[in-house]
């Protein structure tokens, strides 16, 4: 089969078979099956559907949300009195180098594709492409009118698995031949059946043949040399950057994205150290604002880029990550969980897009704020003083009621006591800790708002598997007891029930912090907790402590450490601490910080308790501010035992008689 054939100059059709650059025809074609790009086969197609919220393939590249943005731009005046007279000058002048890569693939912004590869731009360009051709063009005005239709019109299709419907266009073909300066073969191309969907092309033989449809191939023209037809090659990526189409808070993009495209960021935070964790790494970004449509605030135009770690080459852990996201979120969201943008791949790493915490995380907001409630002297404007505290307790009353709401919905949890109960398909996050909650700063409001973020250890069970959840992710300091109590060689059953645990020493802390201070929580209180670790091979600041009762023949148990219950009564006993604060202490002491999870309140009943404390928050000032300490005397404790609980469960089995 021969190649595509060439246009002729003289017909606006183009049925003709002559051409200004002789094409190479009478090569056999290349099958649709191809190497892909990244050197590897193709990735399957991610289409993901969990409660109403879809990850689909962006085969567009983002273009059809991009054409609704930006296709109003027009070419300015100004663009030709700069004395550029040539269309590929001015297309490389408004390119894009990548930051912090010099030398690197520039890029040309969607929205400079849209204003200058425009219907007026292109048809004078063509113009003088084509200018002292012979024999002369005939109907010269037809001629260029119907090619510049041909490369700035939509063509539309539909989205094999959405059914959506979607557009592309030959604007990014143009500039590609602009800047190779070869627009006298601009109606070669325009005649293929080619768009810039099917960018990028890669050479096989005489032939450009589409990496993303096999079957979509053009001729190489005659006169091409080598260093063209690699220009082409490489000039193709400069067009390529992804749009992120982020407007509908229930579909979430994914982009296969090739080794050599450049991505749209104009700005990457590589002087502040990227966030390491277990699942992958976090850093921050700025997309050029002509590449997405998400509303960014003025004070915060910043992304998170996670790349995730430990992936394989299908992408397991990221349909683990995103589907388990999609899940906790569903149709309705939560404004106390983190919203996933957008999501690609890119040389065999996996990428998610999220808005950026611009306050840090939780940790980070209670060391830039060290005093808590604290009272501050303020003899020129005590009531202003007053109505600060209340505020802020009226916030964190509001932040803890939301966090666990965010948490029962990845829960699923029921409106059941019990836990431990099995629904089908429900959640477990996994890793609750500070680190995991972000804050999002609020320009109208002076507290902001926590997220629940991270779900790369979150996973979602049938009522059948609910024991098969593993261990492995959890943070040591909030790991719950039955992380510890190993029988032999079998993992615990670890169930919804270890994330209350979690949010119990989270919620803890938050109150020491807002009592007492940063300094009390951070370095006394852990401090506190270490040393009654010590008596393990490696001591941890985790908030229970495994001990061996006086019958050295019974297993070992555990117990919340003595420093704990300590710091609760202390804090009962703080001249500051109102009924809000006897109130969230009870919701820790009696329903979250159980050592039997099945004595554990579901986060429902948690989240209800903890909604009524807020409600109380608002309407009475005296509930927030009043102080009304505790003198309660702590209750007696079991010896603590200096072993660990896998070494004396070996002693044990060391010391029994054989049956």
């Amino acid at each position: 089969m021969g190649g595509l054939v060439p246009p002729s100059l003289n017909s606006p059709s183009g049925s003709s078979v002559e051409s200004s650059s002789q094409h190479v025809a009478g090569e056999s074609p290349i099958g649709a099956s191809h190497s892909s790009h990244n050197g590897r086969s193709r990735s399957p197609s991610i289409h993901l559907e969990n409660d109403g919220i879809t990850v689909f393939a962006a085969i567009d590249r983002g273009y059809t949300a991009a054409e609704k943005m930006h296709n109003s731009l027009t070419t300015c005046n100004v663009f030709l009195s700069q004395g550029i007279q040539q269309l590929g000058e001015l297309i490389d002048s408004h390119m894009v180098e990548p930051e912090h890569c010099p030398g690197e693939t520039k890029w040309l912004p969607i929205n400079m594709l849209f204003a200058l590869v425009n219907p007026h731009s292109v048809r004078n360009a063509l113009s003088r492409a084509l200018a002292g051709r012979q024999p002369p063009l005939v109907n010269e005005d037809d001629y260029l009118d119907n090619y510049t239709d041909k490369f700035c019109s939509h063509h539309e299709y539909s989205d094999p698995h959405t059914r959506k419907a979607l557009k592309t266009s030959r604007r990014g073909i143009f500039a590609v031949l602009a800047l190779l300066h070869k627009l006298e073969d601009a109606p070669f191309f325009a005649n293929s059946d080619l768009w810039d969907k099917d960018l990028p092309l890669v050479r096989r033989n005489r032939e450009f043949v589409s990496r993303a449809d096999g079957s979509k191939r053009i001729a190489i023209p005659g006169g091409w040399r080598y260093p063209d037809r690699d220009g082409f090659g490489l000039y193709q990526h400069c067009v390529l950057s992804p749009f992120f189409d982020m407007e509908s808070p229930n579909d979430v993009s994914f982009h296969d994205v090739d080794k050599s495209c450049p991505l749209p960021f104009i700005e990457e935070l590589y002087d502040e150290r990227p966030v390491e964790g277990h699942h992958g790494t976090v850093w921050k970004v700025k997309i050029h604002p002509a590449h997405h449509n998400f509303a960014t605030n003025s004070h915060n135009p910043y992304f998170a880029i996670k790349q995730l770690a430990l992936i394989d080459s299908q992408g397991s852990n990221f349909e683990t990550e995103v589907g388990a996201w999609a899940k906790s979120v569903g149709i309705a969201g939560h404004p106390h969980i983190i919203r996933l943008l957008a999501t690609w791949h890119q040389q065999n790493t996996w990428y998610l897009l999220f808005p950026w915490a611009d306050g840090g995380n939780l940790h980070d907001y209670w060391e830039k704020n060290p005093e808590g409630n604290q009272r501050r002297e303020d003899k020129e404007k005590p009531g202003c003083e007053a109505k600060r505290r209340q505020q802020l307790t009226q916030w964190v009353a509001e932040q803890l009621k939301g966090l666990t709401e965010a948490l029962a919905k990845i829960h699923r949890s029921p409106t059941d006591k019990d836990v431990t109960s099995c629904i089908a398909d429900y959640g477990i996050h996994g890793d609750v800790k500070p680190q995991n909650i972000l804050h999002f700063k609020d320009e109208h409001n002076e507290y902001d708002c926590l997220v629940i973020c991270d779900f790369g250890f979150t996973r979602y069970h049938s009522k059948d598997s609910r024991s098969a959840a593993s261990p492995a992710g959890n943070t040591r300091t909030y790991r719950a007891p039955e992380y510890d109590k190993m029988n032999n060689d079998q993992e615990p059953a670890i169930s919804r029930a270890c994330d209350l645990w979690a949010l119990g020493c989270v919620y803890l802390e938050f109150m020491v912090w807002y009592l007492e201070g940063y300094h009390a929580m951070n370095h006394e209180f852990t401090q506190e907790r270490l040393d009654e670790d010590s008596g393990e091979l490696i001591p941890h600041d985790k908030f229970f402590v495994v001990i061996q009762t006086v019958d050295q023949m019974r297993p070992p148990g555990a117990i919340v450490k003595p420093c704990v219950m300590k710091r609760i009564r202390s804090l009962r006993r703080h001249i500051d601490c109102s009924q809000f604060c006897h109130d969230v202490l009870n919701v820790v002491e009696k329903h979250l910080l159980a050592v039997d999870p099945k004595k554990r309140m579901n986060s429902h009943g948690v989240a209800k308790r903890l909604g009524g404390i807020f409600e109380n928050s608002l309407v009475d000032g005296s509930y927030c501010l009043d102080g009304r300490p505790r003198h309660e005397e702590l209750g007696a404790l079991p010896e603590v035992l200096p072993y660990p609980a896998r070494r004396m469960t070996e002693m044990m089995q060391s010391e029994r008689p054989p049956p």
